[in-house]
């Protein structure tokens, strides 16, 4: 296996665990658990920026880590659009929010809309990774 493969694989299991924290996600909603329901989500998140990540070899287990080298590979490079950085800082600030501030009061409706959005850019990102693997984007490493 090349070191190409290795990091489409990578990336590829970074793709499926933030489908898994996705689903997970989706239950504790649908159980009204909103505050669990957004931890998972950023968590979804965090797993499809750590698979565009590997593709470049540089994913990440620190979350502020992850995030800037996001922003670096990919957004300052104009690989991914913006809305997927803006996209990263809201759910990351509803998860801290939520798991640490004192009598948090979740925005159900901000929750809902973010769920749409991260599925958009899990489903995004699957594609991206297969575009990089058939040759179709060339990321220039």
């Amino acid at each position: 296996m090349t070191p190409r493969q290795d990091r489409i694989d990578l990336a590829r299991y970074y793709i499926t665990k933030a489908r898994d924290r996705y689903e997970d996600g989706l239950v504790l909603k649908n159980m009204d658990r909103y505050e669990s329901a957004a931890n998972r989500l950023y968590y979804a998140l965090f797993h499809t920026a750590n698979a565009v990540l590997a593709l470049k070899d540089a994913a990440s287990n620190r979350h502020r880590g992850v995030k800037t080298l996001f922003d670096m590979h990919f957004i300052k490079t104009g690989l991914l659009d913006k809305k997927y950085s803006k996209l990263y800082n809201i759910v990351l600030e509803v998860r801290e929010d939520s798991d640490y501030e004192e009598f948090y009061i979740i925005d159900k409706a901000e929750v809902d809309s973010n769920f749409v959005q991260v599925k958009g850019f899990i489903d995004y990102a699957d594609t991206f990774i297969a575009d990089v693997a058939s040759g179709r984007i060339k990321l220039g490493d």
